[in-house]
């Protein structure tokens, strides 16, 4: 099992500090866990809004942590590809791959919330032509040193990228995936790794979609035992069940609130929402905190922790992507309880 940081900033102006000091906070967080042996951090990208939207770049902000880590690996989880310019995308991915000296990993998705298609005037409802080119043409930049591609969206006449990626032939590809069955075929296809979130669904729908990847991989004849299954899950360690519980409740919620204001300025009440967010919204909107900090977080003394990885672990989790800090977590909290899972959990994985 590896452990990773995730960062989705569900910033709240009245109750944190100023973005800058919160960009500081995070990159201070992350430099710890350079030298404590995590494996990876990885940064979401988001527009229009305080859920995500204070990081409108994260390969931009992937540069700037690989300025101040030496050995951790950064990852976009993640870079939406309809709402970007592949051959953009393929550059600034192969710069940051050179700046980091091949420690890039490629997170890839659809992106779910039309009020961010619509302020970057993409049609949601085409999202995966979009998705699917833009990663035809990310991938050919890469590998070749002139090429062309002619779709219904992209076309390029002998298109040349520079530079060409640090990692050969391209940094490893990570594909979220939700409910979306071609999604998952997508991704074991092309022998990629798999990124889960788990807190709007069930275990048997987690056991269905990992189920989906592996019949892809197995089409393809790709070694399933080389590929990486990532979880996302939001993260917070105390010495005691009672702190556990009790100190990040008020942030958790104030998440939640944040993702719901997200799903409904995008899609109100409207039954037929694409990509499933209808359904995510009305999950989200049913889970209480006492069934969350049970099933559905990985929150808890040291102990209660590691027996929540083993039974993720279970499921055929690889990674698990922590999120230490949401809503409006103090970050000393949030310092403590990283600090806390790296000594007293990571040190007996």
């Amino acid at each position: 099992m590896h452990f990773h940081l995730l960062y989705i900033p569900s910033y709240i102006p009245q109750k944190q500090e100023g973005i800058h000091e919160y960009y500081e906070n995070m990159l201070k967080q992350i430099e710890y866990a350079d030298i404590h042996n995590w494996k990876g951090v990885w940064t979401s990208e988001h527009h229009s809004h305080d859920y995500g939207g204070m990081i409108p770049s994260n390969v931009l902000m992937g540069t700037a942590i690989s300025q101040r880590t030496k050995n951790i690996r950064i990852g976009t989880g993640i870079s939406v590809l309809p709402l970007n310019s592949p051959i953009h995308l393929a550059e600034q991915f192969a710069m940051l791959d050179h700046l980091s000296k091949g420690r890039v990993d490629v997170g890839i998705g659809r992106g779910f919330l039309r009020k961010e298609n619509e302020a970057l005037e993409v049609p949601v409802e085409s999202s995966m032509k979009y998705f699917l080119e833009s990663y035809e043409v990310m991938t050919k930049a890469w590998q070749s040193d002139y090429f062309s591609y002619n779709g219904d969206i992209w076309n390029y006449k002998k298109a040349k990228v520079l530079p060409k990626t640090y990692q050969s032939p391209h940094p490893p590809i990570w594909v979220a995936a939700s409910r979306c069955r071609d999604t998952y075929k997508f991704a074991g296809n092309n022998g990629h790794n798999l990124m889960l979130n788990l807190y709007t669904r069930t275990d048997e729908e987690i056991r269905e979609g990992i189920g989906w990847y592996y019949a892809a991989l197995q089409e393809k004849n790709h070694d399933i035992n080389s590929i990486k299954i990532g979880a996302t899950q939001h993260l917070f360690v105390a010495n005691t069940e009672h702190d556990a519980k009790k100190i990040p409740q008020e942030a958790f919620l104030n998440y939640l609130d944040a993702v719901n204001c997200a799903l409904k300025s995008s899609y109100g009440d409207n039954p037929d929402s694409p990509l499933s967010a209808k359904k995510t919204m009305q999950r989200v909107s049913k889970i209480d905190y006492e069934n969350l900090y049970k099933n559905k977080v990985t929150f808890g003394s040291p102990n209660r922790v590691l027996e929540r990885i083993k039974n993720l672990q279970k499921l055929g989790i690889t990674d698990l992507f922590f999120m230490p800090q949401f809503g409006n977590l103090d970050w000393d909290q949030s310092q403590s309880s990283v600090d806390l899972f790296t000594k007293e959990v990571m040190a007996n994985i």
